[in-house]
């Protein structure tokens, strides 16, 4: 059950990823062959999942580091115990900064890959029109549409619980 989803949530964002090529493909006023148009769009999605990975892991250092003091002070973790159930969900409980800090700078990373994807899709689209034409306006909406569906799903998937740790 788990490969199943794995692979359905591997493959959902190449097709959209496809759709978006072939939409852009149809609007566009000269030809290009869908697999140039694929390979040199294919950066967009660089900011957009550099970005996600920075935010989620965030929340690791943040809700994590409780206790990073201590290993600092005793690498070797010498005359120590274990930490009960109880003492390691305190420090999971009890983050650096405030958990709506948290969700804030996920957010700001998140709106940050945004922005950073719509300049990649700009300056790659340049590259696509060969002869001086440039993509403007609804031209480039369906990598707009991309961008933003993605964002929405990366802010989406960053407010769910983080349950699989425990």
């Amino acid at each position: 059950c788990f490969c199943l989803g794995m692979l359905i949530i591997l493959l959902v964002p190449i097709l959209l990823y496809a759709l978006l090529i072939w939409l852009m493909q149809s609007l566009l006023p000269v030809k290009i062959a869908f697999r140039q148009l694929f390979s040199r769009l294919a950066f967009v999605s660089l900011p957009l999942a550099f970005t996600y990975h920075i935010a989620h892991n965030l929340n690791h250092l943040i809700r994590e580091s409780r206790g990073f003091t201590d290993v600092l002070m005793n690498p070797l973790g010498r005359d120590t115990l274990p930490l009960s159930s109880h003492e390691l969900h305190m420090r999971h409980m009890n983050p650096l900064i405030s958990e709506q800090l948290l969700f804030g700078l996920q957010a700001l990373l998140i709106a940050f890959g945004f922005w950073l994807a719509l300049h990649v899709l700009k300056q790659r689209s340049l590259d696509v029109m060969d002869g001086g034409q440039v993509l403007r306006g609804w031209h480039l909406l369906p990598g707009v549409g991309f961008i933003l569906v993605i964002t929405v799903f990366n802010l989406w998937l960053l407010a769910q619980p983080m349950v699989m740790r425990m």
